[in-house]
């Protein structure tokens, strides 16, 4: 509910999905919204404002002037002071205060200087007599980046169908003229003989003014799309992150999490023999350090089945000697424990990897890529190694940790502590979780031809094998 959503009507819809209905005001509008008048220089036009702001008081209606910054507000107070006119001035320091001065900027004779921001959200009433006067008048200092903003300060007076005036005074100095042709229209002012005293009122220039905030609006929308886009990427993670966090903190018993670690890390693991990966032992010994022979006779097996089901169980197997030495009540303590803070660090490490790689994403544009496009893939590559590490560290301390390393450590108690436990989390959460130095090779593979081993694809068989020989053979005979 808000009465000047209709100019950002396309950013309510795209960002959050939201439809923006215009609703016809109570009562039909009495305001006045009078044409610009603009001015050639800021002088002339702040003296302007002082004097109009001295006919309204003498007349005793009030005035309400909006500013864009505080500096203006303050600059628009030194030349009302020159005039010797009493005023409230509101810069947003003192909300409190300033609601209460604000509620009775509507009474006769009263003078208030404002910026957007002060006062927000206290309607303005008048006071006895002041209807009769003409009502509020509310005189914008300067045409703001927003129509939303300038609509908001229209929409200061004149409310309920009370009568009111309002009107915007501008200058070519004003950094809105600036950016768009302001010193084209000084020039044509300064041909025509016209001297800053003097303003002028056309639509025509009102009109460019209004053309103008639409491209700066257009221009903020982009940047404020862009962020949440952005921000959505690493959201997703963030959702996937705190559900699995919420499931081990809700759940007493998680080893249907831990045996699903073991399938899913076992089966990567597995997935190419010692003959095609020349790294399978020392893959498989970094994260169960089983015998050398039992590994070795994993990795020779030729099916991949076999070799995932010989590892699993060999993991399964060591996993139970493991609660044995503790007891099934114990183990799963343990498991809570070590799964919390291995998850932790490595998310926190996550951030700021993420922080890094959107930092520096942008430099993606100079290679004729997309950035946003480059960091979800990049991300995503990011997140994978979370939840590799995620598996490979808790699997690892869960099959290393001693009874006395838990034992110093109270986890039987579930209490926060900073021990040996919580230091080998943090070490071997730190191994390989910083990839984003990986990403340049990522970039160059969809031009190389990759090794089964090393990207993740099956190795050649036997039938594709023999195909290449005897392409080869023929090739010679023909030469």
């Amino acid at each position: 509910m808000t009465g000047t959503a209709f100019t950002e009507a396309e950013e309510f819809q795209q960002i959050y999905a939201l439809d923006v209905i215009q609703i016809p005001p109570n009562k039909p509008i009495a305001r006045v919204d009078k044409d610009d008048l603009i001015y050639k220089t800021k002088a002339g036009k702040l003296k302007a404002i002082a004097e109009e702001v001295k006919k309204y008081h003498d007349k005793g209606q009030p005035v309400l002037v909006g500013s864009g910054s505080i500096a203006n507000n303050e600059e628009i107070a030194r030349y009302l002071d020159q005039f010797g006119l009493p005023y409230e001035i509101l810069n947003a320091k003192n909300n409190e205060r300033e609601a209460a001065i604000i509620a009775k900027a509507g009474e006769k004779g009263a003078i208030t200087l404002a910026t957007n921001m002060a006062g927000r959200g206290t309607d303005i009433k008048l006071g006895k007599g002041v209807k009769e006067l003409g009502g509020l008048v509310v005189i914008g200092s300067e045409r703001h980046d927003s129509r939303r903003v300038d609509n908001q300060l229209r929409g200061r007076g004149g409310r309920q169908g009370d009568p009111g005036t309002t009107q915007f005074f501008v200058s070519c100095e004003d950094d809105l003229m600036r950016i768009f042709q302001g010193d084209r229209v000084k020039m044509i002012l300064t041909r025509l003989g016209v001297d800053e005293d003097t303003p002028i009122q056309t639509k025509t220039i009102s009109k460019t003014l209004e053309a103008a905030q639409k491209r700066i609006e257009g221009f903020n929308f982009d940047s404020r799309k862009n962020v949440v886009q952005y921000d959505n990427v690493i959201n997703r993670h963030r959702k996937v992150v705190y559900m699995i966090r919420r499931k081990i903190l809700e759940g007493e018993d998680i080893y249907k999490e831990i045996h699903r670690l073991m399938v899913d890390e076992t089966k990567m693991l597995t997935e190419f023999s010692s003959r095609v990966n020349k790294n399978f032992n020392e893959e498989f010994k970094a994260v169960f350090d089983f015998d050398d022979d039992l590994i070795s006779e994993i990795g020779l097996k030729r099916k991949e089945k076999d070799r995932e089901k010989l590892a699993l169980e060999a993991v399964e197997q060591a996993y139970k000697l493991k609660e044995d030495e503790f007891t099934p009540e114990i183990m799963r303590k343990i498991e809570r424990e070590v799964y919390l803070k291995v998850l932790d660090t490595l998310w926190m490490q996550h951030l700021e990897n993420m922080q890094h790689l959107r930092e520096g994403i942008h430099w993606r544009s100079v290679g004729q890529r997309d950035p946003l496009v480059e960091y979800r893939s990049e991300s995503q590559k990011l997140f994978d190694g979370l939840q590799r590490n995620l598996r490979e560290e808790v699997l690892h301390i869960l099959l290393s940790i001693t009874p006395a390393e838990a034992r110093d450590d109270n986890v039987t108690d579930g209490e926060e502590y900073e021990s040996e436990l919580t230091k080998m989390a943090g070490k071997q959460t730190e191994r390989g979780v910083n990839e984003i130095q990986k990403g340049e090779k990522n970039l160059d593979s969809e031009f190389k031809k990759k090794t089964p081993g090393a990207t993740g694809k099956k190795a050649p068989t036997k039938k594709s094998k023999k195909k290449s020989g005897s392409k080869k053979k023929s090739s010679k005979k023909r030469k």
